[in-house]
């Protein structure tokens, strides 16, 4: 995923104006701002595969990594 930086700024004021309106639902404020000063938009697409799935594009299969570490969740 890739962000402009305008879609940046977007993102993060409408993070704060749902931690300031104390807005309830399925999109967590603190990720998305956590995710976007960081320069971790990945972090959105793994969190929220619906906003990849509405692209309309097929989503590649997911690394061997995370496949390993999700097996060794199970295993402990």
């Amino acid at each position: 995923m890739k962000l402009s930086d305008g879609e940046k700024l977007i993102l993060l004021m409408l993070s704060e104006v749902f931690e300031k309106l104390k807005v309830e639902g399925s999109i967590d404020p603190a990720l998305v701002k956590n995710a976007i000063s960081h320069d971790h938009p990945w972090a959105l697409k793994w969190e929220y595969e619906r906003v990849s799935a509405l692209s309309g594009k097929n989503n590649p299969p997911r690394s061997q990594v995370i496949d390993i570490l999700n097996m060794w969740t199970l295993i402990e």
